[in-house]
């Protein structure tokens, strides 16, 4: 299960450097691939401090370190590059959300190791962690359902709470407008770039949301550590 420990680890490869000059021993998907990191970064990172409506190719460019033909090469266009770098981080996330919930048999330990997931690579890659929660629903439409497709998976799991008896009359915008709760409060806290207490945030979030499906007690009492 992850622990105070993880918080700082890096949970994905990081913006690559630039490319050694002149011969080298890469082969091409390699290059290609080191090129494709670099301009994944550009973009959380450029998304971060710009937005979207601000964002140009020429800014990716220059933060990626790459030419206009490689970026072309890989990208057609601005909303292609946030798009892929989307799906790109937006994959490696869900694959470390999938190996965490997976460790735990029942469905209330396994929102636990979520939410522990979910803040280690904020925490990690604070970057990357802005683009995934960002809204683009009003910027392009496209974009915006590859925000909500990678949002599905938390959807799916807290969805499996359902079965508990408290949660049989919650509304059905329950599961939506709990993500979305987590998103901003991920959000406010790496915006501030406060050093927040790890360990708190943690409890505070896993009591938020188990309280929904458990009730209260329980829900502390899982998120303490002790159900």
């Amino acid at each position: 299960m992850a622990s105070e420990q993880g918080r700082g680890l890096k949970t994905e490869p990081g913006p690559a450097g630039p490319l050694p000059r002149g011969r080298h021993d890469l082969a091409p998907e390699e290059v290609r691939r080191h090129q494709r990191e670099r301009i994944v970064g550009a973009v959380a990172k450029e998304m971060a401090s710009r937005g979207y409506g601000d964002l140009t190719v020429g800014q990716i460019i220059s933060e990626a370190r790459v030419s206009r033909t490689t970026f072309y090469a890989q990208f057609a266009n601005k909303r292609e590059a946030v798009a892929g770098a989307h799906e790109i981080i937006s994959d490696r996330f869900v694959a470390i959300l999938e190996e965490a919930c997976g460790r735990e048999r029942e469905w209330p330990l396994k929102v636990k190791a979520g939410i522990e997931a979910i803040l280690d690579f904020a925490y990690a890659n604070p970057e990357q962690a802005r683009l995934l929660a960002v809204r683009l629903d009003g910027a392009d439409v496209v974009l915006g359902e590859s925000v909500r497709a990678s949002q599905r998976r938390l959807l799916e799991l807290l969805a499996e709470g359902r079965s508990y008896p408290a949660a049989v009359a919650l509304p059905q915008i329950t599961e939506e407008a709990l993500v979305g709760a987590i998103s901003i409060v991920i959000s406010r806290v790496l915006d501030r770039g406060s050093d927040d207490d790890y360990a708190t945030l943690r409890l505070q979030l896993v009591e938020f949301i188990l309280a929904f499906y458990l009730g209260a007690g329980e829900a502390s009492r899982v998120a303490a550590g002790s159900g």
